[in-house]
């Protein structure tokens, strides 16, 4: 059970991590430069979840 959710947060973070990527492949024209404060702190939170879980 432990594993599958290890698993979930593990694709939600890829998927975070690639939206941040995108999202600063986006605003490159756009005024406003790098991914949104909420994704960034979305995608810290998820790393610290990872984290706790691995060690």
């Amino acid at each position: 059970m432990t594993n599958q959710i290890h698993q979930y947060e593990l694709a939600s973070f890829m998927i975070t991590l690639s939206d941040i990527i995108k999202s600063r492949d986006l605003t490159r024209r756009s005024k406003y430069y790098g991914p949104s404060f909420r994704t960034i702190l979305y995608f810290v939170k998820s790393l610290i979840k990872i984290a706790l879980n691995v060690f």
